[in-house]
């Protein structure tokens, strides 16, 4: 899988994505259905992955780069 960047436009908590841009799309989230987070390891910032499931059907996996405060989605 590759993770591909993102715009998260609005956030729930100050940390949970609730509005992201994804190829050029709008996606809401209905529901986080789980978060974790991964530590840092060699050649990879720490990170916290959000299973979302969209207001348009979707089941995505969101991840939120702690380090770079950088966004991006598992395609």
């Amino acid at each position: 899988m590759r993770c591909e960047p993102i715009m998260v436009q609005e956030k729930r908590w100050n940390y949970q994505p609730r509005r992201f841009l994804f190829r050029g799309y709008e996606q809401r989230v209905q529901r986080v259905l789980h978060s974790w987070d991964v530590a840092a390891r060699w050649r990879r910032n720490a990170r916290r992955y959000f299973e979302v499931w969209c207001v348009n059907g979707q089941r995505m996996r969101v991840i939120h780069d702690l380090q770079l405060n950088a966004w991006f989605v598992e395609a």
